[in-house]
């Protein structure tokens, strides 16, 4: 955050906070939309607003931390100018109910997730059935979320409390965010929501949505995250290899590979279902990369099970980023629930750094697959970017031997490959600047 001076303004200003994942984005985004629309101006500057909005994550434990830390922060923040206000919205208050009785004197205004209604009745804004998302920062990509709430009620996981079950979006209110976050100059767009492949819209299915998005904007990128691998179909798998705008990368949350393991997180597929996935991935006529997510130390995990997830995560060459969570045991779960078996948090910890050993081999693999070769790169800055391969802000980035355009994509060579990050020499922008 900054808290630098205030400058000499004509608008009544906002600042918002976000945390947690895209999901999040896309809601503070649309707070924006209703702010804007109401006559207020955002200001990246902290200090100089008149209302903050911390739009809070709660999935987990750090996140519940982080969120409460912030919220300390934002009322110290208020304690020092007169008519400042505060909101609190977002998954914190999804997860925890609250009176008003207790320790929220500071606080203006309480809204649960995506409540952008409540915030629209604050503002004495007109109802209006279109809540649009306006931009917060200079990125070059977006996300769409498409639909809100998870059904799949894993043993592990506080989504569908805090968000409830999956509601759809309809497709044609799809296609106008869409419409606007190309006006706004996306040139990439993030197709989001809790289950990505759990989508329906009467007869229409993920593919057939996917398949109009990309043939509507042919110029854009477009990339598919959170693919629950049970709900992942064939037809989606050949769409990505088909449609050339749609980023050749996969984020599959397997979570474990142990079938006993899996039935216990209530995740509805098999090892021999991952296995089949993978091996149809790696099959495909082209090179696809595969974002991985997984869980260590979950209750009543052996050791001959995490060494069959590591034999399996090495296994594969598609998979290019592996991301390993620790199990937080959290309240109101099933697992919760059954309370047995847990792990003590160093034999957790000492998991979670077992299985974070295997990203170095990971690494070597597609540096060896990558060096020489040419990709394409959307430039964030005129620095630094990020390949098909890789979504922003949570895979590998690239850094560019010389300035190039922010926004734009640059054909470059792979020069060298260390860590999470590839060295790229610019040869072309696909608007014609080198």
């Amino acid at each position: 955050m900054n808290w630098s001076s205030r400058k000499d303004i004509s608008l009544p200003l906002f600042h918002i906070i976000t945390l947690g994942c895209p999901k999040n984005t896309v809601d503070s985004e649309r707070y924006a939309g209703s702010f804007v629309r109401a006559g207020w101006e955002h200001t990246d500057n902290a200090e100089e607003a008149e209302i903050i909005l911390v739009n809070t994550c709660a999935f987990i434990e750090p996140a519940v931390t982080e969120a409460m830390d912030v919220l300390d922060e934002v009322i110290v923040w208020k304690s020092r100018g007169e008519e400042r206000k505060i909101i609190l919205a977002g998954c914190l208050l999804g997860r925890y109910e609250t009176d008003d009785s207790e320790g929220m004197e500071d606080i203006d205004l309480l809204m649960g997730p995506a409540e952008v209604d409540v915030l629209d009745e604050y503002l004495e804004l007109a109802e209006t059935k279109y809540q649009n998302q306006s931009k917060l920062d200079s990125n070059p990509w977006r996300y769409l979320k498409i639909s809100e709430g998870c059904s799949n009620n894993c043993a592990y996981c506080t989504i569908p409390m805090i968000r409830g079950s999956l509601k759809c979006r309809k497709q044609e209110d799809i296609m106008k965010d869409l419409t606007d976050l190309v006006s706004q100059g996306a040139v990439e767009i993030g197709i989001i929501a809790q289950d990505t492949c759990a989508w329906k819209d009467g007869t229409r299915d993920i593919v057939r949505l996917i398949d109009r998005l990309t043939s509507k904007y042919p110029d854009i990128w477009f990339r598919l995250q959170y693919l629950h691998p049970g709900h992942f179909t064939h037809k989606l798998l050949e769409l990505i290899v088909e449609r050339e705008n749609l980023m050749p990368y996969i984020d599959i949350p397997i979570q474990h590979v142990s079938n006993r393991i899996l039935e216990r997180m209530g995740r509805g597929y098999c090892k021999e279902d991952l296995e089949s996935l993978f091996q149809r991935i790696e099959d495909a006529s082209c090179r696809l990369a595969v974002r991985v997510t997984v869980i260590a130390g979950y209750p009543g995990e052996t050791a001959e099970e995490l060494d069959e997830l590591q034999e399996f995560l090495l296994k594969w060459k598609c998979i290019r980023t592996l991301a390993v969570f620790p199990y937080f045991h959290e309240q109101d779960t099933l697992e919760y629930e059954r309370n047995s078996d847990r792990h003590d948090d160093s034999t957790v910890s000492e998991r979670v750094s077992i299985l974070g050993d295997i990203t170095g081999m990971i690494m070597n693999s597609w540096k060896e697959e990558l060096e020489g070769e040419r990709l394409e790169i959307l430039a964030h800055t005129n620095q630094y970017g990020h390949s098909k391969y890789d979504a922003p802000d949570v895979d590998w980035m690239s850094r560019f031997t010389e300035d190039v355009q922010p926004g734009n994509i640059i054909e470059c060579t792979v020069e060298e490959c260390f860590g999470y990050e590839m060295i790229v020499k610019p040869i072309q922008s696909k608007n014609g600047s080198g």
